[in-house]
């Protein structure tokens, strides 16, 4: 096997402490009451190497026969050779596990010293085994002090002595062994209906286990999960009883089951997306049809989906603005939802949804359903489906920020958790008492500060219950950690989304003359940012980024939040292959080098986190630099950072970011908007732009007099939205909104900006900002970033600035503010001074600068 063998007790040791005593996968906190040790367990706990079971089982008994004094440690425990890191004898107990799981009742002798004895192939009676009930003792005193101290272990609840006094912990902590085993596959054997319906196992299993001969064990199991069940649990999917009965039915019907999540983000348009995920991994995957969703994850023989998707019933509850989480019947604590039925059901069934598309082989509702409306549809067609909320599931925490290791913890971005019910104990770990302030309402992790700590979260005891069913721990951290491969998500590899037909232009210089501080910027912006960067080491889907930009302010229009990281260099779109839609993904950091003269500055550009912005400030002044950074326009404007060095080049050296220079390009041909070659003919009409309202009409009326404005969508989504303009008998088509409004704007002569005040530019369309490579132009001269205000999307400008956009995009400016005759010298002054290339316009009763 190409894997190397440990060859001592302690190189096992971590491994197996890591695998047994920390939480479980996807955070499961669960006091330990049994140990299921098998090869197979052996083996996941090397999941890393590339040995399968056996291999790893003889490699654990080479290394344990190999020790000499093996029946003196046995004996005696080797309690002395505890540390703070390690019990130092787990892996003596993981050993007397393995034997005891062996254990068959078919089988005529089930002693575990002559199991033990032939495993290791010794000739040792192995007697005396007094030190393995002391090590287990030991080892529950070890993970308390170590659960005291915070560290991420699980509490062991030993069963009683009952007179048990060598090896009686051992074998009441083995479940399942093989006899219990075969036990649950012969009850699922018998009684058919049991593997499908937890109500029928506890109904049927009651016989079986009274035969003599059952293991303590099992007996315990048994009893816990069916009180939890009559209690009204049904996020068992973790308990051990059930564990034992899907290792059965696994054995059985030779394929594993798995639990997975499917969400549909449906867009402000109408059109929907899919991402999926398959336990508590938190990978997901994107979908563009139900169907492929449902099929490349194997939803048919999944433990929550699979009976639903094979009669082809799913609904979606609500789970955030836009986002609907697939469920195999209707949540009673929900109102809204959306419904998708197989096409192979009858047209009299589908008349039932009040309209509906259709995916491929699966049809949906346009607009989401009621409870009552729901609950009809699931009575009419799954009446032979066993009783609504019979399903076992799994609690899972979801819909937050991942990081290596837990969870984000500011505020705006927790996690929802979702479970069997709506009342919750949540507390911290060990001493830290962070955990006081946080509670679950509608289904969302509640705090007023960030977390920086260990939560453990469980249900609230019912009456009867004396330990909860389930319990989840989670760490949450306040910042996230740097990317060490970003950009190497296959979303860079998709084509740029462009505006301009440029990447860059040459922009007006920043004014040297202007002091530099390090100013302060608001708490909620920065939690946005470094909430952006931890969720983007592969990139967004754009619906999961709107989803994401939901959590921040219900006040705020995501679509400027966006633009503010698009504009701010932090994003960039990109056109997802095959299929419509774009895709985002962070800007990878560098260190622009502006010069002027002897002068010269450093600007960060891309995305980055606070521990990143932490070690430039730190740089910076490792090579006698002055940081600055230099907040926006808006609340939301992200801070533009840089420094005042003398070595760049060491700086960018240290920090392994690029340096890049600013541009020197000349071109400055107006209204240089990036067309497609594209054409709509496959495409439908879908709105037309209404110059009255400034935004797309489903069923607007073109005005010949005017130019013309269209969205076209593919019936299919299989192809990008394109839009037309049609000025006179020129058409052109565009694959940018913004590109497509700003040239109908400038060839209509229908202003979409306007300066206001003196040193601000606002957009006068919620739908359009400046184009990219512009937007960039005005950041790097002013070092300051537009963003959301009340009264509209803001630019910071001055007159150079100002006069470089109007060259750019003529026509598309209102000018001035009419404040009076000072205004109007003003613009007749900068006529004056353009050489003829800017000429003054009466418009609308004011006077404007247009190009000559």
């Amino acid at each position: 096997m190409n894997w190397t063998s440990l060859v001592t007790p302690d190189g096992w040791e971590s491994k197996l402490i890591d695998y047994f005593l920390r939480f479980g996968a996807g955070g499961d906190a669960q006091d330990i009451r049994w140990f299921e040790v098998t090869p197979s367990t052996l083996a996941a706990a090397f999941a890393d190497s590339s040995a399968n079971a056996n291999e790893i089982e003889e490699a654990f008994r080479t290394c344990m026969s190999k020790i000499r004094d093996l029946p003196q440690r046995l004996e005696y425990g080797m309690i002395e050779k505890s540390t703070r890191d390690t019990p130092g004898f787990f892996t003596y107990l993981v050993m007397t596990l393995l034997i005891s799981s062996q254990f068959d009742a078919q089988e005529e002798r089930n002693d575990f010293r002559l199991k033990l004895q032939n495993w290791l192939q010794t000739s040792h009676s192995f007697q005396n085994l007094s030190g393995v009930n002391q090590m287990w003792e030991a080892l529950a005193e070890w993970l308390n002090q170590r659960i005291q101290e915070g560290e991420s272990y699980r509490h062991l609840v030993l069963p009683p002595r009952d007179g048990w006094v060598q090896i009686g912990h051992t074998l009441r902590l083995a479940f399942p062994n093989k006899a219990d085993l075969r036990l649950m596959s012969e009850c699922l054997e018998r009684y058919p209906q049991a593997a499908a319906d937890p109500r029928q196992l506890i109904k049927y299993f009651q016989i079986v286990i009274q035969r003599p001969g059952v293991s303590y064990a099992l007996k315990e199991a048994y009893a816990e999960f069916r009180d939890a069940w009559l209690l009204g649990h049904r996020a068992l999917f973790d308990m051990p009883f059930w564990r034992l009965r899907q290792r059965a039915f696994e054995i059985s019907s030779g394929a594993p089951h798995h639990q997975i999540i499917i969400d549909m983000y449906v867009d402000f348009d109408g059109s929907r997306c899919y991402f999926s995920s398959v336990g508590d991994t938190g990978e997901t995957v994107f979908h563009p049809v139900l169907s492929k969703a449902l099929k490349d994850r194997g939803a048919g023989s999944s433990e929550n989906l699979g009976k639903a998707s094979q009669a082809g019933l799913l609904f979606f509850d609500e789970i955030g603005h836009g986002r609907w989480r697939a469920k195999p019947s209707p949540d009673v604590n929900s109102q809204r939802f959306h419904i998708a039925l197989s096409s192979k059901h009858s047209v009299q069934i589908s008349k039932r949804l009040n309209g509906y598309i259709v995916e491929d082989d699966w049809i949906l509702t346009v607009q989401p359903v009621n409870l009552v409306s729901a609950m009809d549809i699931f009575r009419l067609l799954r009446p032979s489906w066993g009783t609504q909320g019979d399903d076992v599931t799994r609690p899972q925490l979801y819909g937050g920020i991942r990081l290596p290791g837990g969870w984000l913890g500011l505020p705006a971005f927790l996690p929802f958790i979702e479970s069997d019910t709506l009342r919750y104990k949540i507390y911290s770990s060990g001493n830290d008492e962070a955990g006081i302030n946080v509670s679950v309402i509608d289904g969302r992790l509640i705090s007023s500060v960030p977390l920086n700590c260990e939560l453990s979260i469980e249900p609230a005891l019912e009456s009867g219950e004396k330990t909860p069913p389930w319990r989840r721990r989670a760490r949450f951290f306040t910042y996230a950690v740097p990317h060490p491969t970003l950009g190497e998500s296959a979303r860079y590899r998709f084509e740029p989304y462009c505006d301009w037909s440029t990447s860059s232009l040459k922009a007006p210089t920043f004014n040297f003359e202007e002091q530099f501080q390090w100013e302060d910027s608001e708490v909620c912006c920065d939690h946005l940012l470094e909430a952006i960067y931890a969720s983007g080491a592969s990139g967004w889907e754009e619906a999961e980024l709107i989803a994401l930009l939901r959590h921040v302010d219900g006040k705020i229009n995501v679509w400027h939040l966006i633009r503010c990281l698009q504009n701010a260099g932090l994003i960039e779109p990109r056109l997802r292959p095959g299929w419509k839609g774009r895709a985002w993904t962070l800007v990878k950091s560098s260190l622009l080098h502006i010069r002027n003269g002897e002068n010269s500055l450093i600007v960060v550009e891309g995305a980055v986190c606070a521990r990143l912005v932490d070690d430039f400030q730190k740089v910076v002044a490792g090579l006698g630099g002055k940081s600055f950074r230099r907040c926006g326009v808006s609340l939301w404007s992200p801070p533009v950072f840089g420094a005042v060095l003398a070595d760049p080049v060491a700086l960018s050296q240290r920090l392994g970011w690029p340096l890049i220079e600013a541009s020197s390009s000349s071109d400055t041909i107006p209204l240089s908007l990036a067309t497609t070659e594209r054409a709509a003919e496959l495409h439908d009409l879908a709105a037309v732009w209404d110059w009255h309202s400034g935004r797309f009409q489903q069923h607007g009326i073109q005005d010949k007099e005017s130019v013309s404005l269209s969205l076209h969508t593919h019936p299919g989504g299989r192809d990008h939205d394109i839009y037309r303009v049609i000025s006179g008998r020129k058409t052109t088509h565009y694959l940018s909104r913004t590109a497509a409004i700003i040239a109908a704007g400038a060839n209509n002569r229908e202003p979409m900006f306007e300066r206001v005040a003196k040193n601000h530019l606002q957009c006068l369309i919620d739908d359009c900002g400046l184009p990219d490579v512009l937007a960039t132009g005005i950041r790097r001269h002013a070092l300051r970033n537009g963003g959301p205000m009340d009264s509209g999307y803001t630019y910071p400008v001055d007159d150079i600035s100002f006069l470089w956009l109007e060259s750019l995009l003529p026509g598309c400016f209102y000018s001035l503010s009419s404040n009076g005759e000072d205004d109007s010298s003003r613009v007749v002054s900068v006529s004056r001074h353009s050489g003829g290339r800017i000429r003054p316009i009466w418009r609308n009763g004011r006077l404007t600068l247009t190009l000559g």
